[in-house]
C-alpha cells in the first residue's frame, strides 16, 4: 500500500512515518501547510484490516495530530467510522467523526463507508461526497474546506 497527496500549494514539512502494525509497510504521510497553531496539518494514511493493529495504528497517528488544531486525517480506514477503535482519534484529537457515512466500497457497488475524511472542530466544511476513482476497487471522496489564512502563507 502507499499513500500520496496532490495539492496546489508547497507543504513547509512532508513526513512519512510508518505505522505500527504485525505486518509493516503501512505509512501515515503527514504534510504541513503554513506555520503554529494556524497552519494546517494534512496526514494520509491506509489503515490495516484488523481491529487490533487498527487500534495501535490510530493511537499513533492521535499522538502524532494531538495539538493540532486545523488538521485532515484521510484515507483508507477498512473500518466504519463508529467503531470503538475510532474512538482513539475522537477523545485524544480534534477529529470529529463524519456528519455522515458515505458509501466507498466496493466501487462498483458501494455497501461500505470505510473510507474517510475526518476534520477538526476548527475547520468548517461541506459538500462530502464519492466519486469514482482511476484504477481503484474504493470510490473517491471529496470535501470542501475553509483553510485558515496562515496556511497559505509561506514565510
Amino acid at each position: 500500500s502507499g499513500n500520496g497527496l496532490v495539492s496546489k500549494l508547497e507543504p513547509v514539512e512532508v513526513i512519512d512515518h510508518p505505522l505500527p502494525g504485525r505486518i509493516t509497510g503501512r505509512g501515515v504521510l503527514m504534510a504541513r501547510f503554513g506555520d503554529g497553531d494556524e497552519g494546517l496539518t494534512i496526514a494520509v494514511a491506509h489503515l490495516s484490516l484488523g481491529a487490533q493493529s487498527r487500534r495501535a495504528q490510530l493511537a499513533f497517528i492521535a499522538e502524532l495530530l494531538h495539538g493540532h488544531p486545523h488538521a485532515v486525517l484521510m484515507g483508507d480506514f477498512n473500518c466504519t467510522a463508529d467503531r470503538p477503535e475510532m474512538d482513539l482519534l475522537y477523545s485524544r484529537t480534534r477529529l470529529q467523526p463524519p456528519a455522515c457515512a458515505v458509501h466507498t466500497f466496493p466501487s462498483w457497488k458501494p455497501l461500505r463507508a470505510i473510507d474517510h475524511i475526518l476534520v477538526t472542530d476548527a475547520l468548517p466544511c461541506d459538500g462530502l461526497c464519492a466519486f469514482p476513482a482511476a484504477f481503484s476497487d474504493h470510490l473517491a471522496l471529496s470535501i470542501t474546506l475553509e483553510v485558515p489564512e496562515a496556511a497559505l502563507r509561506r514565510d
